[in-house]
Parts: structure tokens; sequence; C-alpha cells
């Protein structure tokens, strides 16, 4: 899903990705994949404004939407800068907003400096 900010070239690139799965065993590949498309890198970009959405459809299942947010960071570090700070923060407010959200805080008991 582009963010509003994307040019048309960039929207139309990410609106054009669509994978389809019979199975979880090709979800990571699926990321990979997705991670590429909008730019992400281990050497350059290490978030995006865009989000990744994953629809799971079978029977009797839930309407529900997860959205899973880079952990929250609040200082830059060598591989964070403070836009990445800034671009995590601002997506996390602006589904804070949303009346229906449910927000799920997960911390890791090898919680780093950073977070």
């Amino acid at each position: 899903m582009p963010h509003h900010s994307c040019t048309e070239p960039e929207e139309t690139s990410l609106t054009s990705f669509h994978e389809r799965l019979e199975s979880l065993d090709g979800f990571v590949a699926l990321v990979d994949k997705a991670k590429t498309v909008r730019g992400i890198s281990t050497h350059g970009k290490a978030f995006s404004k865009d989000l990744l959405r994953v629809e799971i459809i079978g029977p009797g299942g839930p309407h529900l939407t997860v959205v899973n947010f880079p952990a929250l960071i609040h200082s830059e570090t060598k591989q964070q800068s403070a836009s990445d700070v800034e671009l995590i923060q601002d997506s996390v407010k602006s589904s804070m907003r949303e009346p229906r959200s449910i927000i799920l805080a997960i911390v890791g008991v090898n919680n780093d400096y950073a977070n």
C-alpha cells in the first residue's frame, strides 16, 4: 500500500506488486520481495512509509488487519537515522489516531539502547 507521498511511478510499481501463497512456506521470500519493491535494503533505506498488506483468506476467518511496525526507536544510531526515528513515530501515531485501532505493544527482554 503506497504512502500518499509517493510519486506516480512509485505508486504504480507498488500497487502492481501482488503475490499469492497457498501456504506460509514462501512467506519469508515474499517479504524479501516486498522489501525490494519498497526500496528497503541492508545497505540503503532501512524503513519505508509504504505498507506491506497481507491478507489471509479462509472460511470462518475474522475480518482483521494486522500492521507490524518496526520497533519504536527514540534515538539515532549508526544504522538508524533521525529521519528513521521520525518516520516510525509518525506511522505509529497515525495508526493510533484511528478510533478502531487496537495497539499491542511488545517489548523484548533484550531491549537495546535505541529502543
